[in-house]
């Protein structure tokens, strides 16, 4: 089986291209591939081709085989690997199409509006404790808890269906001069180095402009 690793500030996805991963054996599961031990290991995998039309597509699965709609870091990577510069790229993603360029040196993509967002606290009750933050969703759903990370909160949160029916990535965001210093739990992931639609959602919860 063909594939490349890339990574985005250490969030690393291994990218096949679907027409490949079909061919593959069966049990040649998504969460096997992704394990460091005994698989290529990452944090999940990219399947992407092209249409008819040559716009590129890419399905997003998490490290544990689920699907996820969007991934800012992948985008970046996939744009980055069609090295292009200066051409702006179209990818289909499940949150939708969304557009990037390189300029040879750096990557910039454009991951939309919010679809929807929370422009005041709230509290949610999971296990019997109460969190208080947004929910923002940016093509994949979020929760911004402005409070320092807690890996067994942020599970429960993260897999708490009562308020997120599929899961959600969960934001710890602190705030120092003026700098939002955030740390990420993904949803069928784990704590990650990086994520862009993260650190869009923390900066939508925050009020911050730029």
């Amino acid at each position: 089986m063909r594939f490349f690793k890339m990574n985005g500030l250490g969030n690393d996805y291994i990218f096949i291209t679907e027409t490949d991963y079909n061919k593959c054996h069966p049990l040649t599961r998504i969460d096997r591939l992704c394990d460091r031990h005994i698989g290529i290991g990452g944090d999940g995998v990219v399947l992407y081709g092209k249409t008819k039309d040559g716009t590129l597509t890419m399905k997003i699965f998490n490290r544990d085989g689920s699907e996820a709609e969007m991934c800012g870091n992948a985008l970046r990577c996939l744009i980055k690997h069609e090295d292009k510069p200066g051409k702006m790229i179209s990818v289909i993603t499940r949150a939708g199409l969304k557009t990037g360029t390189f300029d040879g040196e750096q990557i910039t993509v454009n991951i939309g509006k919010p679809v929807s967002y929370d422009t005041d606290l709230r509290n949610i009750v999971v296990n019997g404790n109460i969190y208080c933050g947004k929910k923002i969703n940016v093509g994949n759903p979020h929760f911004v808890h402005f409070r320092p990370y807690d890996n067994e909160t942020a599970k429960a949160i993260s897999e708490c269906k009562d308020f997120f029916p599929n899961r959600t990535n969960v934001e710890f965001v602190t705030v120092e001069n003026e700098e939002l210093y955030v740390r990420v739990y993904e949803r069928g992931c784990g704590e990650t180095t990086a994520c862009g639609t993260g650190a869009a959602a923390a900066l939508i919860a925050s009020g911050k402009k730029e």
